[in-house]
């Protein structure tokens, strides 16, 4: 995965959603370049205004490139996790 890439496309998107109000960047590439793997990922938590709108439709994945499985994490409280493969 190009990471850069993908976190440019993450910045573009969240500066033209008005409902997405903080992007944060998590895991080894929040770390630094000296602690990514080729085959890190990329954890990003988005906070937003309308929750509903990112969880109930799921076609704004396929911005990001090829999905291959979503999996929605059961959480306590209102913490909704998607792991986006």
């Amino acid at each position: 995965m190009d990471h850069d890439r993908v976190l440019e496309h993450i910045v573009t998107w969240v500066q033209t959603d008005t409902n997405i109000r903080v992007v944060v960047l998590t895991g080894s590439v929040a770390l630094g370049p000296e602690h990514v793997h080729v085959l890190s990922d990329l954890d990003v938590e988005l906070y937003v205004e309308q929750p509903a709108t990112l969880l109930d439709h799921d076609d704004w994945y396929a911005q990001f490139g090829e999905i291959l499985v979503v999996e929605a994490l059961p959480n306590p409280g209102w913490h909704p996790t998607r792991l986006v493969y």
